[in-house]
């Protein structure tokens, strides 16, 4: 089993599985742009949002486990770290900003029913859009997942001050779940008080896509890397109990895996299950799948495309909801197009804007992702020297 790093030298499985992330969120997002599909085909793709707890998941291993790496052997890590972070994620951010403000303009949209201000761009450029309800989605539709992202960088080195063993990173997993199960009223109570005037389910989606809502799902990414990492003796201990072999135990994840997402078909994604909410169960489950495919690289996922789609899965997440409103603006100028079955449209949607918008993503992480990461990389050399500027390395675990 080998443990995954953020940076380069990763391995395969990481990229499989935020192809997969990305796939379920296109899906999703494509899915509810057709109407009257089958319940059941709606159902499941309907459970797609969950794409962005997988990444989440991913994100919390790969950076803890370089934090971890880099720790060791950087002069200045803490500063090397937030540099590489904001190199990383903003060029193609702004990027999407200037392209969405040009394509859809400035009118109303949901989240911003007077139209977008000056203000809701500067709060979104500077990844603060995740303490406005009126900017966190209307500037880049989707773009409440980086705004999290974002805060839990900011939040990642205390953790990682306090939290490099399981006794103390589960206590404050425990203690995020029960911040998490109290802050979804809380912000919406606060936030009715505060912003009477907002839209109630505007409310609600605000709760749900804040940091302390989503920082359970972050941890169980943290604890499965002290598991694969610092602490797998105890990770062997588990195993010694299970049937010998990579295939079985991979098995038995995937198995845990259905059974703890098959109660949640007939759930919210905020509603509870056993009183946890149900996105921070996904995140637990995205973590048993991340372990099965680290000890079993099962080919149907972890293979060239879902690898490619993994790469290229940020500009991606940021690209679809564009290309798939415009393929249906497209296609509506059709008669014939909805005089089709649900199932034929949502083909006729989907798999094209899936191709396009790879195809943009693909242009976007080589002219803008990619020159942004070697920009951050040689001003971290300049002002570190060179070990800090290269890419840590992976840890292999036996």
């Amino acid at each position: 089993m080998a443990l995954p790093n953020e940076e380069k030298g990763h391995v395969h499985y990481i990229d499989a599985l935020r192809g997969l992330a990305f796939f379920l969120v296109f899906w999703f997002h494509a899915s509810k742009s057709i109407e009257n599909l089958p319940n059941l085909l709606g159902d499941i793709l309907g459970r797609g949002f969950s794409g962005v707890q997988l990444f989440f998941v991913v994100s919390a291993l790969t950076l803890f486990n370089s934090m971890t790496n880099r720790t060791k052997n950087d002069a200045a890590p803490l500063r090397a770290y937030f540099i590489r972070r904001l190199c990383r994620v903003a060029p193609m951010f702004w990027c999407a900003i200037v392209l969405y403000a040009v394509v859809l303009g400035f009118g109303p949209r949901w989240g911003a029913p007077n139209g977008l201000e000056t203000h809701d761009i500067a709060v979104a450029s500077l990844f603060l859009h995740g303490f406005d309800p009126d900017a966190l989605n209307s500037v880049v539709p989707g773009g409440w997942s980086v705004a999290v992202e974002m805060q839990f960088y900011l939040l990642l080195p205390l953790i990682f001050a306090w939290a490099r063993t399981l006794k103390r990173a589960v206590p404050l997993f425990v203690l995020s779940l029960l911040i998490a199960i109290a802050a979804s009223p809380a912000i919406k109570g606060l936030g009715s008080w505060l912003l009477p005037s907002e839209p109630p389910g505007l409310m609600s989606q605000f709760a749900y896509f804040s940091l302390p809502t989503q920082l359970p799902v972050f941890f169980c990414g943290i604890i499965l890397g002290l598991l694969m990492g610092a602490e797998r003796a105890k990770l062997r201990r588990i195993e010694a109990c299970l049937p010998a072999g990579p295939r079985r135990r991979a098995g038995i994840a995937v198995a845990l895996v259905v059974l703890i997402c098959l109660p949640m078909r007939w759930t919210g994604r905020v509603e509870m299950i056993a009183g946890i909410p149900g996105h921070i169960g996904y995140g637990v489950a995205y973590a048993l799948l991340v372990y099965a495919l680290a000890t079993f690289p099962f080919k149907g996922l972890v293979n060239p495309f879902f690898c490619y789609a993994g790469k290229i899965s940020y500009s991606g997440y940021l690209l679809h909801i564009f290309v798939i409103d415009k393929a249906q603006e497209f296609l509506l100028g059709f008669p014939q197009f909805e005089a089709l079955s649900p199932q034929v449209r949502l083909a006729l949607l989907g798999f094209p804007a899936l191709g396009l918008t790879m195809l943009l993503a693909t242009i976007t992480y080589w002219c803008v992702e990619r020159p942004g990461v070697e920009r951050g990389r040689r001003f971290i050399r300049k002002l570190f020297g060179p070990s800090l500027a290269a890419p840590a390395r992976v840890a292999a675990v036996a």
